[in-house]
């Protein structure tokens, strides 16, 4: 038989894994709402969280119970969960939305300032690379017009 302190270590760890677990989904559902990403790209960030959210629950499953499934594994993971959700889901969710609105505004930002002095140069003188045959386009286009322009050939009348 186990000792009282080993297996309320272990309840301890599967309790903090059902938690950590809620935390994981939360901060990725504040990534989801703010930076709303397509069907495709959505799609794979729930398979990686659900992945990291099985990896992380066979390590604790595991280490926190030795690797035996009995009924209180599946009751410590759901009432960690339960408990995160219940008692800290709201305040991280907000403070997640926060952290990632800030993101995306650097994000914004950033993609701005390379545009701006990056960017703006290269097609400025792209554009200034280029003007010399659009010039000579121009001109050879308006000869061409008056090279081809219906001409009348009757002499004048006196």
């Amino acid at each position: 038989m186990t000792s009282l302190d080993l297996q309320f270590f272990r309840f301890s760890v599967l309790l903090l894994t059902g938690a950590t677990i809620g935390l994981f989904f939360d901060l990725y559902r504040a990534y989801r709402a703010v930076f709303r990403p397509g069907p495709f790209p959505g799609l794979l960030g729930d398979f990686l969280f659900s992945l990291i959210a099985t990896v992380l629950g066979l390590v604790a499953f595991i280490f926190g119970a030795g690797g035996e499934l009995r009924f209180y594994v599946l009751l410590a993971l759901a009432l960690g969960l339960g408990l995160y959700l219940w008692l800290a889901s709201p305040l991280v969710l907000y403070a997640g939305r926060l952290f990632f609105t800030g993101l995306r505004k650097l994000e914004l930002f950033l993609f701005k300032a390379v545009s701006l002095v990056f960017f703006r140069p290269l097609f400025f003188l792209l554009r200034l690379g280029l003007l010399p045959l659009v010039f000579l386009s121009l001109l050879g286009g308006n000869a061409f017009r008056a090279l081809t322009r219906r001409r009348n050939l009757t002499p004048p009348s006196a």
